[in-house]
């Protein structure tokens, strides 16, 4: 696809970061670009002096009917599935793709792709520093940090390993993606706000294994049913991981040993005591990059060594300080039910929980009793705050607040020696913030902005 880019008429949809980074990348090929977005000039003044650079003209506040001149069209993650513009452009029968997709056109390297609804990201930014121990050109990305589209336009070669997160955005319009390796964490209710239904949104995931063959290895999480059933679908090797039970190969959890069996490798990897990270969930994301570093070619030896000091991730589960004998921790990319889950049952300590934001049409009664276990005292921000309120309606002593400000200050003079401040929203963040970065720091500015602590 890359060698047929010259003149063709490709229309770019979303102004934001990967829809620049294609742009970069397809304008080098000798394409003929024209970008839209529905947002407001003013909101991308370095996006349009950056354009003008190149030549590529453009429209903003609004998809005329421009976008439909083109041979195909590529769309940012950012635009819905069930927005106007792409409900035209499947009418008009124009090939659709991702910026995921037309960045892959370029890649001479092995991709390893890592999606989930849940530890993605954590399982992403791990890997590639477990990866970074055994080869020299390890480039990581995706759906956090760098755009493949800016990951791949400086070259590669064959060496080169692209660890990549990859959303159920970015997989609905794929056509040639091929990963050498791959993983589907798990599988939960999410971004109903941007697919047009939960089949949608699973059937995004499955796309990840349509174009593996036998000479690639897909990983599954075998306590996943939506997981385990995607391995199902995969023609390429398949290598199971659990926390639940023992395998007969693959990575598992045996009472608190981290197990790894496959070919002729058969060893005790790690005592889960000794990892830094916290919480179950975190040792299924271990056990998924173990078993794609090593299937990847990697050193055991180096890759359990990265795995030991590797720290987590910001705003995942991230401890910002003491104060007073209370644990402040921001877990603001908790963007959905499941992970704020995942969240509560990562703690022993009693819990004062801020949570809520913008509704992603989440089941938040199926946490009702798990958050009376775990919640002290809750505090509610956002749109949310009274769907969630009602949800956790046994939990007494909850207080509601307009701002992060507020709900920092609230949790400050309610917390007791002991407990755990957790941010985890368990939402959107768009109804107060631009994204859940700048809602962790902000609460972490609020939380360091106190006296003296240790």
């Amino acid at each position: 696809m890359k060698d047929e880019l010259s003149n063709k008429k490709i229309t770019l949809l979303g102004m934001g970061k990967s829809g620049r980074a294609a742009a970069r990348l397809l304008s080098e090929a000798g394409a003929e670009l024209f970008m839209s977005d529905s947002g407001k000039s003013e909101n991308f003044v370095s996006a349009i002096e950056e354009l003008n650079g190149m030549n590529i003209p453009y429209e903003t506040a609004g998809h005329t009917d421009r976008v439909l001149e083109a041979d195909f069209v590529v769309t940012s993650p950012g635009i819905p599935e069930s927005s106007d513009v792409i409900k035209k452009v499947l009418d008009s029968d124009l090939p659709l793709y991702t910026e995921l997709e037309a960045a892959s056109w370029f890649a001479a390297g092995k991709i390893t792709a890592i999606t989930g609804s849940n530890g993605k990201t954590t399982c992403t930014s791990l890997l590639g520093e477990m990866m970074k121990g055994s080869f020299d050109d390890v480039r990581v990305g995706g759906n956090i940090g760098t755009p493949f589209s800016s990951l791949v336009i400086d070259g590669d070669n064959a060496d080169t390993n692209y660890i990549l997160e990859v959303s159920s955005f970015q997989l609905k319009w794929i056509k040639d993606f091929h990963p050498s390796l791959a993983t589907v964490l798990n599988v939960t209710p999410d971004h109903l706000d941007w697919h047009t239904d939960l089949a949608s949104y699973v059937g995004a995931k499955d796309r990840i294994v349509e174009n593996m063959t036998a000479e690639d290895c897909f990983v599954y999480n075998l306590d996943d049913e939506e997981s385990t059933r995607i391995a199902s679908l995969s023609k390429s090797r398949k290598l199971p991981f659990s926390v639940t039970q023992e395998l007969e190969e693959g990575c598992w959890l045996e009472g608190t040993e981290l197990k790894l069996k496959f070919d002729s490798f058969d060893e005790k990897i790690l005592d889960i005591k000794d990892l830094k990270l916290r919480g179950l969930h975190n040792v299924a994301n271990a056990a998924a990059c173990m078993i794609l570093t090593t299937q990847g070619g990697a050193s055991i030896v180096r890759s359990g060594s990265a795995l030991l000091s590797f720290e987590g991730v910001e705003h995942r589960l991230e401890t910002v300080r003491m104060l007073d004998e209370v644990s402040y921790v921001n877990d603001s990319k908790s963007t959905n039910v499941d992970s704020l889950a995942v969240a509560l049952n990562s703690f022993d300590e009693p819990l004062v929980l801020i949570a809520g934001g913008r509704d992603k049409g989440g089941d938040f009664n199926s946490l009702t009793e798990l958050a009376a276990k775990k919640v002290k005292k809750l505090i509610l921000i956002g749109e949310a705050d009274e769907k969630i309120a009602k949800a956790f309606w046994k939990i007494k002593d909850v207080h509601f607040a307009t701002s992060m400000k507020a709900a920092v200050e609230t949790a400050v003079m309610i917390a007791e020696s002991g407990e755990v401040v957790l941010l985890s929203p368990g939402c959107a963040s768009f109804d107060m913030f631009k994204n859940y970065e700048e809602r962790g720091k902000e609460f972490k500015d609020e939380v360091n902005s106190y006296g003296a602590g240790s």
